[in-house]
């Protein structure tokens, strides 16, 4: 939500481009790389965190046109959502905190459990969950992460209709193809 970022989003929001939200190697102590911690908890939280950011700031009111890809299925965001809503009278975001969360888009790259899909199924519903992989990165070059957001998928979704859409018909439409 930096103001140096509104130009972005205005004119992506005017086009109506895809975003898709992914963490980087935030600038944490060292400590935190131990056992690669910055990496498998610095990246959901990274990503909670700016998304919180642009939700609680008003952002996506301003700009609520452009469809938001957040990666790695949301990161903590679907199981900290009633805990950022507690921060709603601290920005000026104009609609509750699932509201946004609703309109969004969460891909199933990286190490996610197959339980964290069907949980994601449930709030927001298969027309808002897209196949990702994560590729090149993850074991055998992501190769893992592929055949586990494959079988995630697979064991989650609630008949063909619903792996179709998640599989490629989300994808599709975002992206107008």
């Amino acid at each position: 939500n930096a103001p140096e970022l509104r130009p972005f989003f205005e004119t992506v929001n005017r086009m109506k481009l895809p975003v898709l939200i992914h963490p980087m190697y935030p600038d944490w102590p060292e400590s935190y790389s131990d056992y690669r911690l910055d990496l498998w908890l610095g990246w959901p939280y990274e990503t909670t965190h700016a998304v919180s950011r642009m939700i609680l700031s008003g952002m996506f009111d301003d700009f609520p046109d452009f469809p938001l890809i957040v990666s790695h299925l949301g990161a903590n965001l679907h199981y900290m959502c009633e805990r950022i809503g507690n921060a709603s009278h601290l920005g000026s975001a104009k609609a509750g905190v699932m509201e946004y969360l609703r309109r969004f888009y969460y891909d199933t790259a990286g190490p996610v459990p197959a339980a964290a899909v069907g949980c994601a199924l449930e709030m927001f519903g298969s027309g808002k969950i897209l196949f990702g992989s994560d590729a090149p990165f993850g074991p055998g070059h992501g190769e893992a992460f592929i055949r586990k957001g494959i079988a995630c998928i697979e064991d989650q979704a609630r008949g063909g209709e619903e792996k179709e859409a998640m599989f490629s018909g989300n994808a599709r439409g975002i992206l107008g193809i």
